[in-house]
């Protein structure tokens, strides 16, 4: 048995009903219901709603980290000004002790 016939068999298997035998929603809530569509997955065989369901939990997910992330970046972007000033603060403290030692050992030579 080839690749491409097996594949042709488990594509017959996993969808029992065309769709567009269910074309009112009514019939596709029940057919759902009674488990007909399900859909081969890396979790193993799932249920298309199901499918549905985690899919839209995982766009809620990224859509929360997207906005913490934002929430982040205004943070920072708030507080750069003060973050240079503090930069600016430790460079002048560094340039006051190297001012400070050519002083001393001038003073001492």
């Amino acid at each position: 048995m080839s690749y491409c016939s097996i594949k042709l068999n488990a594509n017959k298997r996993r969808m029992k009903f065309d769709k567009e035998k269910l074309k009112s929603r009514e019939d596709r809530d029940t057919a759902l219901a009674k488990n007909v569509f399900t859909r081969s997955t890396r979790k193993g065989r799932r249920r298309v709603d199901q499918i549905e369901r985690t899919k839209g939990e995982k766009h809620e997910k990224r859509k929360e980290k997207r906005e913490r992330e934002r929430e982040r970046e205004e943070k920072e972007r708030k507080n750069e000004p003060t973050n240079e000033r503090k930069k600016m603060e430790r460079e002048n403290e560094g340039y006051a002790r190297q001012i400070a030692a050519e002083a001393e050992r001038i003073l001492y030579t």
